[in-house]
């Protein structure tokens, strides 16, 4: 599977899911509840958010 974002860009959101969720074990952790939904959606979207910028980035790069 080709998603065309290439090494860097997968790095960058296997890093970015693991800050996330690691924000997410420490809500859990502190306040003693799971953390909702919005907080899976809200990772979801800034995951995908960042996905499509890399794409575009990596499809226009900038003239030289």
């Amino acid at each position: 599977m080709r998603l065309g974002i290439g090494r860097t860009g997968v790095a960058i959101l296997v890093a970015l899911f693991v800050i996330l969720g690691a924000e997410d074990v420490y809500v859990w952790a502190v306040a003693g509840t799971v953390p909702g939904v919005e907080f899976f959606l809200a990772l979801v979207f800034v995951l995908a958010v960042v996905f499509v910028a890399i794409r575009e980035a990596r499809a226009h790069p900038p003239s030289r």
